[in-house]
């Protein structure tokens, strides 16, 4: 990929415009903010990478083999933040977080490219095959912890809650 970061830049502000997102949420150019935030450096062999260093330790580094692809790695972070802030607005008492979040994850990034967002769907149900959807999830948490508080043993806790609140299948 042979992009400067001010190309890279302005690639990336041009699409964040198209679904208001922030610019505090976005990568930054050449240097790191540090706390897990991403940013985006080029070597001097040109090669651009995606990088994220927490308490001055990198923990995560991506290299993308094209500019759509960078821009899908960003874009999917930055329409996740987004979805977060707007399911935790609209949140919805006794459904999975994640189907407000995956949805309008998804719709983000579709606004922006429709590859992205079919393949963005396609991590969403990979996800949800190993951990699917659990509507009673905090309820049943919440009487498990009833049940305990009033003596019950924590593994017969569980089967009760269990029983009242099926966990979901798989």
């Amino acid at each position: 990929m042979n992009s400067s970061l001010a190309e890279i830049r302005a690639s990336i502000m041009q699409l964040a415009l198209k679904i208001d997102a922030p610019e505090d949420i976005l990568p930054t150019f050449g240097y790191t903010r540090d706390g897990g935030h991403a940013h985006i450096e080029i070597n001097n062999g040109n090669r651009v990478y995606y990088v994220a260093i927490e308490r001055g330790q990198e923990v995560y580094r991506f290299e993308p083999q094209s500019m759509d692809e960078l821009l899908y790695k960003v874009f999917e972070n930055a329409a996740w933040v987004i979805a977060g802030e707007y399911e935790l607005k609209n949140r919805i008492a006794g459904q999975d977080f994640r189907r407000m979040l995956f949805k309008e994850q998804e719709r983000l990034i579709g606004i922006l490219n429709e590859n992205w967002e079919l393949e963005l769907n396609k991590k969403h149900q990979a996800i949800l095959i190993k951990h699917p959807f659990d509507d009673h999830g905090s309820e049943r948490a919440t009487y498990t912890a009833q049940l305990r508080a009033s003596g019950e043993t924590p593994n017969d806790a569980w089967d009760i809650a269990c029983k009242k609140y099926p966990l979901p299948h798989q």
